[in-house]
């Protein structure tokens, strides 16, 4: 059995996968606060959170729970731009993205992906 340290380099190497599917450019993966990843999406700065949950212990997290973390990110968001942004953040749109991961057995994974989580482009 693998340990929770291995499970969410799992998960976070899946959601990893999945924004460069996605075509987003990966531009710190070291994780701030909460926030796992910031990324380009187009010309949007993308904070994006994951979560990882193990089959039988709970479900995913639902649109709810997903509100009860805007405060974390925004800080987080604000701490990385702090120390992070130049002149090509100024001015564009900063978005908040959720990746549930529920890891199922062996190497299954379900992955489900919140754009926007806390609503619309701040």
């Amino acid at each position: 059995m693998e340990s929770m340290v291995e499970t969410e380099k799992r998960a976070k190497d899946t959601v990893s996968d999945y924004l460069r599917r996605r075509d987003m450019e990966i531009i710190d993966d070291k994780g701030i606060g909460m926030t796992d990843f910031v990324a380009w999406d187009g010309d949007s700065l993308v904070f994006v959170t994951v979560i990882v949950r193990l089959h039988g212990a709970e479900d995913l997290p639902d649109a709810e729970e997903t509100h009860s973390h805007r405060a974390h990110a925004e800080r987080d968001a604000a701490d990385w731009l702090s120390r992070n942004g130049d002149e090509g953040t100024v001015g564009v749109p900063v978005r908040f993205d959720m990746a549930s991961v529920l890891i199922l057995n062996g190497s299954m994974a379900l992955l489900r992906y919140h754009s926007h989580a806390f609503g619309g482009e701040l």
